[in-house]
């Protein structure tokens, strides 16, 4: 089968902020590897990963932002967030005679979501929440592509079918 070629990717990003309360961090990851890659076809494995945290220091009172411009609000001092997504796709592609290909493609997709909010009410005083969200998306889809139409001029015939099922769960 020849050797996988295999790519992989990633970053950090990471700040404090311009006010106290207010930092973010955010990782993505990502990878790809050929599982199959002949001249009659190919299939690969791509995998995918974003975790970001982050913390809201809430809108300043005029009195606070006398205060210290760069500082937050106490009503707001738990409010932060933790995202995190995940997916994997399975990609095949098929080389057909006479400049046509059937492709084929099954992914997953998960995801969740961590919050605590403040809704403020009045001056120093707030309803602070928790909710803890997740979503979690199946994908699949085939379709045939063929370069020689039996139309009149340079043109190409796409048939194909996609699916998807999904659901999302929340609490307060």
């Amino acid at each position: 089968t020849g050797p996988r070629r295999v790519s992989l990717s990633g970053g950090v990003d990471r700040t404090e902020g311009f006010r106290s309360h207010a930092e973010r961090t955010a990782v993505r990851t990502s990878g790809r590897v050929a599982l199959l890659d002949r001249a009659s076809g190919s299939v690969a494995l791509l995998v995918r990963s974003h975790w970001r945290e982050f913390e809201e220091p809430g809108p300043l009172l005029e009195s606070l932002y006398q205060e210290n411009r760069r500082g937050s609000d106490p009503l707001f001092q738990f409010d932060r967030t933790t995202d995190r997504e995940h997916s994997a796709t399975l990609d095949a592609v098929r080389r057909l005679p006479e400049n046509a290909r059937l492709t084929a493609t099954a992914g997953i997709e998960l995801r969740s979501i961590d919050a605590i909010r403040t809704l403020a009410l009045g001056p120093g005083f707030g309803d602070t929440k928790e909710r803890d969200a997740s979503a979690t998306r199946i994908s699949f889809g085939t379709q045939f592509e063929t370069g020689d139409s039996p139309l009149p001029g340079d043109d190409r015939v796409v048939l194909g079918i996609e699916g998807n099922r999904g659901s999302f769960d929340a609490t307060y």
